[in-house]
């Protein structure tokens, strides 16, 4: 018996003529069918298509009819074919809600994955049924969108899932935990948006050339103590079991009370005089010690345990330091800087750097070494501090560690010498009740160690208030660590555009067409002012006593500089450098000896 094959190539329902006068490939009525296209044989063969049914099916329950909103329309879909799951974007005709829904076929149950139900210019999701919204992409449970209108948006979203409320109709905006209160606020901008703000400000920087008290004692770092003149020549000796000389202790006088006295207290120290001989060619002499006891505000009793043999039979004044470790980034320019690694594992670009972690010491040229000690790194402690998250400069709420940087002149590798975890305000308990009255005991006191700020004790039991901050880092050696690309230095901001029309993902990066950039220029010219100050290269003397030759910043001299301005917004993007020919500031080669700066307004 022959095949009846019937096909519907044209695809077309005709009722104006009688089904027995139909041409070939039309039909007369049809009701959820479908022609098919392909380029196989069943190519015209009509398919059967499922109709629609309601799905208002909920945790817990059913859905109010349009989710309890006043007639919303869909603006946008998308098919998640990995998860199995479809998303819809929702608004209404008002615009006064919006929100993105996630129905489960598994399930037949539909969620609330973000809602916003703000009114008027507090709307944040702000759909609008004039943009559709056509460029949806999901990779690993991010859902990317843009519609034109704003900020390209991406939504975590397990979390934002985890943010609504329960209930049969949108009601409420979405919340996520705040970890500066500990709280659940509503969502903003920074939380959808795709790109991610980046630290504004360097971090403050602290050096110190000793790691003993507050680091600027006399007679610690390159800041030493003057004695009273005295002679060592006479001093007394017996002979110990070892053989070894052992000298009479003898007291050291100044002429002024000795600040914090009590840290001198069995201190090794060192004191050291320079005195020109008959050629009038300087002779240094250094004797080594232990200061073995406080003999009042203005004496200390020192017992010498080496003394050269030449020791210079006079009495002169001697320089006394206080022995410490030897000191960091000696022969280095180190720089540090800092960025921010947000919760879905993205990374700010990085902050401003420090000007170079750098003290000098006293000047002091000698022709035979040909080597200025001045320009040594005299640094023996770093403190940098950084903004805390209820500030201007400090990080968004969805930041969870601050990774701190180092880098120095000699190469462009950039190291992570300390990531710290940013946590939610909260007590930590003692189950001893022995906390002393700070907390040196609980952050530690070795190098490169952080401190919480604001934190408060407690008696019985004892608790610690935890702010969660990560607001100062300490260095007291030096520190390498994971390097990270040197491109990084390249990267001022993150080249998302304002809006855009379409989007994809091509090989596991987002990309945007159609999109808009950049800002309008100002009309009015930008004027830059600029002058030049400077004075004397050095320290002035600060006592009759001794001359503190301690080096100042300066710009090079007998160069010529120009300055510029570049605006930025609040996620960083930058405009281009804007000068004209007043911002040309010409350093002569006279000011040398000057310590120069430039004045711009």
């Amino acid at each position: 018996m022959p095949e009846l094959k019937r096909t519907f190539l044209k695809g077309r329902m005709n009722q104006d003529l009688d089904e027995r006068l139909l041409p070939t490939g039309e039909y007369f009525d049809a009701t959820n069918i479908q022609v098919s296209t392909s380029e196989g044989s069943d190519v015209g063969a009509i398919e059967t298509v499922l109709g629609n049914t309601l799905q208002n099916a909920r945790s817990g329950g059913t859905w109010d009819a349009n989710f309890g909103l006043t007639n919303p329309i869909c603006i946008g879909t998308a098919k998640d074919n990995q998860n199995n799951k479809i998303y819809y974007f929702i608004t209404e005709v008002s615009g006064d809600a919006s929100a993105i829904l996630e129905y489960d076929p598994a399930t037949a149950q539909t969620a609330v994955v973000i809602a916003d139900v703000r009114a008027g210019a507090n709307q944040v999701l702000n759909f609008n049924r004039s943009n559709l919204i056509t460029g949806i992409n999901i990779l690993d449970d991010m859902l990317f969108f843009t519609d034109n209108l704003n900020e390209p948006r991406k939504i975590n979203i397990s979390t934002f899932k985890a943010g609504n409320s329960a209930g049969s109709a949108i009601t409420a905006t979405t919340t996520l935990l705040s970890k500066k209160t500990n709280t659940q606020i509503a969502f903003t901008a920074e939380d959808i948006n795709v790109i991610k703000k980046a630290p504004k400000k360097a971090a403050e920087m602290e050096l110190f050339a000793s790691t003993i008290g507050d680091g600027r004692l006399e007679g610690t770092g390159v800041n030493p103590l003057l004695t009273i003149p005295i002679n060592f020549s006479t001093l007394n000796s017996t002979t110990s079991n070892l053989g070894s000389p052992q000298y009479t202790a003898q007291n050291l006088s100044f002429s002024q009370s000795i600040q914090s006295i009590n840290l001198f207290k069995d201190k090794n120290v060192t004191l050291s005089a320079e005195v020109p001989d008959e050629k009038g060619q300087i002779e240094k002499f250094v004797l080594t010690g232990q200061i073995t006891s406080i003999v009042n505000s203005t004496t200390l009793e020192f017992t010498p345990n080496v003394v050269p043999q030449n020791i210079i039979d006079l009495a002169v004044n001697w320089e006394l330091l206080i022995d410490e470790p030897d000191f960091i980034y000696k022969r280095e320019f180190p720089r540090f800087s800092y960025r921010w690694r947000y919760n879905d594992g993205e990374y700010s670009s990085l902050a401003p750097f420090t000007q170079p972690a750098f003290l000098p010491g006293l000047y002091k040229y000698e022709g035979m070494n040909a080597e200025n000690e001045a320009m040594l790194n005299h640094l023996r402690k770093i403190v940098l501090k950084f903004p805390l998250r209820e500030t201007t400069y400090g990080p968004p709420r969805d930041v969870e560690f601050v990774e701190v940087l180092y880098k120095s002149e000699k190469s462009n590798n950039i190291y992570v010498v300390k990531t710290a975890q940013l946590t939610e305000v909260g007590f930590s308990f003692d189950p001893s009740s022995e906390y002393p009255n700070d907390l040196t005991s609980v952050t530690g006191t070795g190098a490169g160690d952080d401190s919480p700020p604001s934190s408060s004790i407690y008696n019985s039991p004892a608790q610690v208030g935890v702010t969660g901050e990560f607001d100062k880092f300490v260095i007291q050696q030096e520190l390498d660590g994971p390097i990270i690309e040197s491109s990084q230095l390249l990267r001022l901001f993150d080249a998302v555009p304002k809006k855009a029309l379409a989007q994809e993902i091509i090989a596991n990066r987002i990309v945007y067409g159609n999109y808009t950039e950049g800002y309008d220029e100002n009309d009015e010219p930008i004027v830059i002012q600029t002058g030049l100050a400077g004075g004397d290269s050095f320290i002035p003397a600060t006592t009759t006593e001794q001359q503190v030759l301690l080096g100042l910043p300066s710009l090079k001299s007998d160069k010529t500089y120009q300055l510029g301005v570049a605006f930025l917004d609040e996620f960083n993007r930058e405009s281009p450098v804007l000068t004209n020919d007043n911002a040309i500031v010409n350093v002569k080669k006279d000011r040398a000896r000057l310590s120069n700066q430039i004045i711009a307004s």
